[in-house]
């Protein structure tokens, strides 16, 4: 089975993107080989009632037939009734996933509701945690989004010793001592989407270790065939086809 951990419906606000819709991306996927993929909303980046916007990409995920899509639900700890909106997605729309924007949402790695939220889904939830959504260099000038600071989850993870989480589009954070840090958890796992450079899974997979790493295409922000290509182009063809 091939997965794609990192991609997204709906509509970006500042353009229109070819694969917006469920049955596009399903399309596209299927012509990559890709049998499931785990599902965002991008309504859940901007929106204050998230409720509504889980909801909708459950039906979107459910109503493709042609390829498994599985919700990957938004989640804000910094709003008040975000436990509600967890255990509704548990029991009601029986999601296995959820995805977090930080930096869009306001709130950092270390603070106390991110803690707890960590806390509440282990061993339930698998947490998806986007770095950022756009280079910062072609974001729109009134809408400038720092990236998410990866740096407080390892002390995160020691107050949550079942949680998993995956970090997507965060390869430019990881090249470092952090990423192998966090991989030597074997509770951490990243996505390729916005990895660049020549040879760039091979130094990946020697930092990260290959067991670590998931296909994740970001689309429909990306194209998803740039993902695979990066996999075809490398050494490594069976990367990214562990379970996290």
């Amino acid at each position: 089975m091939t997965v794609d951990y990192n991609a997204n419906l709906g509509r970006w606000p500042f353009r229109r993107l070819p694969l917006e819709e469920a049955a596009n991306y399903a399309v596209k996927a299927k012509a990559l080989g890709i049998t499931q993929a785990w599902m965002g909303s991008l309504e859940g980046v901007f929106h204050q009632e998230l409720r509504g916007v889980n909801q909708r990409l459950a039906r979107a995920c459910q109503g493709e037939k042609s390829i498994s899509l599985l919700p990957a639900v938004s989640i804000n700890p910094a709003l008040p009734d975000w436990q509600e909106d967890l255990r509704l997605c548990k029991e009601e729309l029986g999601v296995k996933a959820i995805r977090l924007h930080p930096n869009y949402h306001g709130y950092n790695l270390s603070d106390e509701s991110f803690h707890l939220l960590l806390a509440k889904a282990q061993g339930e939830f698998q947490v998806q945690i986007v770095l950022r959504m756009e280079d910062e260099r072609t974001q729109h000038p009134l809408m400038r989004v720092a990236p998410v600071d990866l740096k407080p989850l390892e002390a995160a993870l020691i107050k949550a010793p079942l949680a998993r989480v995956q970090v997507l589009n965060g390869m430019q954070e990881l090249r470092g001592e952090l990423g192998k840090s966090l991989a030597r958890t074997g509770r951490v796992f990243f996505d390729w989407a916005m990895l660049e450079g020549a040879g760039g899974l091979e130094k990946a997979a020697a930092n990260l270790g290959e067991k670590a790493l998931l296909l994740g295409t970001h689309a429909p922000l990306f194209h998803p065939e740039s993902a695979i290509l990066k996999l075809k182009e490398s050494s490594l063809r069976t990367l990214g086809m562990s379970t996290p």
